[in-house]
């Protein structure tokens, strides 16, 4: 079994490669009311730019 307690950090893209990109859409509607949907697909298109 690998020793993990030196681990800083964990990073990895869970925004539109194992779920939904749409999925977060109703959290974010409820700070910006109206505009989860749009908001989660301009979000996936910039990440999609890197």
């Amino acid at each position: 079994m690998t020793d993990f307690t030196a681990l800083k950090a964990l990073a990895f893209d869970y925004f539109g490669t194992i779920a939904d990109k749409t999925a977060l859409a109703s959290e974010i509607d409820a700070h910006l009311p109206g505009q989860g949907h749009a908001f989660a697909k301009l979000w996936f298109a910039q990440t999609q730019r890197y």
